[in-house]
């Protein structure tokens, strides 16, 4: 069930499922068509994990960010150690059930399987409202015997930091 519940929230996630109660109709008189806006919200930009979740001391808050015109109300960014990496990373598989990380091209994530959790006061603002976890890292670095060239870099103990984010969404 855990499965069917993360593939039915990427694909609304990825296609034009905002909630109608939640949009204002915009007429473009241009082209004859109407586009769905979100309204704008309230919602406070800061640490979500702090505030409404479990957050693991190794994870840093570096910023919040609002998102006008999209199904992201807001969007949090933490970075963590490439050595503390795996002990958050097992945290999010089993707190929230973000996708293990997998080796893609050229860095690590999760594979499009987020992580996901609730919160009454985001019910709030709208009852299809939840968060929305990953976590990835670019694994290109400079090779320091050769200035002007990069490596991949597979052992993610040797990787500066990677970074998670997390995004309140309407699905």
């Amino acid at each position: 069930m855990n499965i069917n519940k993360n593939i039915l929230i990427l694909l609304l996630t990825l296609s034009f499922g905002v909630v109608a109660q939640n949009c204002t109709k915009i007429v473009d008189n241009s082209s004859d068509k109407v586009r769905l806006k979100t309204k704008d919200f309230k919602m406070p930009c800061g640490d979500l994990f702090s505030v409404y979740a479990q957050k693991p001391q190794e994870l840093k808050f570096i910023k919040c960010e609002r998102i006008k015109d999209s199904q992201t109300i807001v969007r949090a960014t933490y970075k963590v150690a490439g050595t503390k990496s795996k002990a958050i990373e097992d945290f999010l598989v089993k707190t929230y059930g973000m996708g293990k990380l997998k080796w893609t091209c050229c860095g690590w994530n999760n594979g499009g399987k987020y992580g996901v959790f609730e919160h009454y006061e985001f019910k709030k603002i709208n009852r299809d409202c939840l968060v929305l976890i990953s976590m990835y890292a670019s694994a290109e670095v400079q090779d320091k015997s050769k200035q002007s060239k990069v490596r991949l870099e597979t052992d993610r103990n040797k990787i500066a930091f990677f970074t998670v984010i997390v995004e309140l969404v309407i699905v």
